[in-house]
């Protein structure tokens, strides 16, 4: 087995094979992979995925040139770009226009969680092992978020979050214990990057998905605007400028998405009227992104 990969990850690819070719086989999902697949290779989100790619590669060979990162961690950041990565593409998305989004992705990317997932991650079991604990695992957490979800499975929610709880656990004890018994002075520094290599490369990819966030959510404001028809592309290209230079870079200030708030910044007669509009129509969201 190539070495850029661990057993962990191995298991993982596996799994995703052995479920991708049992979906393959049947009917009935046949369409629905081909709509993930439409999905995935829309030209818009190819282009974004692309930039991301670029944009870590950009990152990693810094980092390289700094000592920080070397060719021992192509399996942590093919897997951090896999799972960590496309969680906060799609998260930033998603939530770009949700006031304090960036502080909390930013807290979350430096937290203990990811600290203790990048030494979870470095030792892993033996892949015999690995390939029964990975669907383990993700049957708990599926069975997790529909508990959680629905007020039903009320009475399992306790028992699967202590049964997720022993888990991590003893994943992490494994860990510790595996940590411990490889520590020198020799395979300290290798050690040191392999569990920073998730923060640093999240903290740094933070940037990017913020700036996809923020042009999403423009470019959502600016479709309905488009949508306007009664009124003339001078009022159509007022409206844009002045959201540009009342939000900028604050997406979650972005309120024109409703008829009745792009009517009203459309109708503004001049700039300063704009401007104002999109002012108050910031401030009455403050509330809304706060709760």
């Amino acid at each position: 087995m190539p070495s850029a990969l661990n057993s962990r990850e191995w298991a993982v690819a596996i799994w995703l094979s052995i479920g991708l070719a049992v979906c393959l086989t049947r009917r009935d999902l046949r369409p629905a992979i081909g709509a993930v697949v439409t999905a995935l290779t829309r030209l818009k989100f190819l282009s974004v995925l692309l930039l991301m790619t670029a944009y870590v590669a950009v990152i990693v060979a810094l980092a390289a040139s700094l000592d920080v990162w070397d060719s021992g961690l192509v399996g942590g950041t093919m897997t951090w770009f896999l799972g960590s990565a496309t969680v906060l593409l799609m998260n930033s998305i998603r939530r770009a226009k949700e006031s304090g989004y960036l502080r909390r992705a930013i807290m979350q990317a430096a937290g203990v969680a990811i600290l203790v997932e990048g030494l979870v991650n470095l030792y892993p079991f033996p892949v015999y092992v690995e390939f029964f604990v990975v669907p383990t695992l993700a049957a708990l957490v599926a069975i997790a978020a529909v508990a959680e979800s629905k007020p039903e499975f009320t009475t399992i929610r306790k028992p699967i979050n202590g049964l997720l709880r022993i888990f991590g656990l003893g994943l992490i004890f494994y860990a510790t214990i595996r940590l411990a018994t490889k520590l020198s002075g020799a395979s300290l520094p290798q050690l040191a990057r392999s569990i920073a290599l998730p923060v640093w490369l999240s903290l740094a990819l933070l940037l990017f998905t913020y700036v996809v966030g923020l042009v999403g959510a423009y470019e959502m404001a600016f479709l309905h605007i488009g949508f306007c028809d009664d009124a003339s592309p001078q009022a159509r290209r007022r409206a844009k400028f002045a959201l540009l230079l009342g939000v900028g870079p604050r997406a979650h200030r972005l309120a024109c998405s409703s008829g009745p708030s792009v009517r009203r910044l459309v109708a503004a007669p001049s700039l300063a009227a704009a401007n104002k509009v999109v002012t108050d129509l910031g401030a009455a969201r403050e509330p809304e992104n706060a709760s």
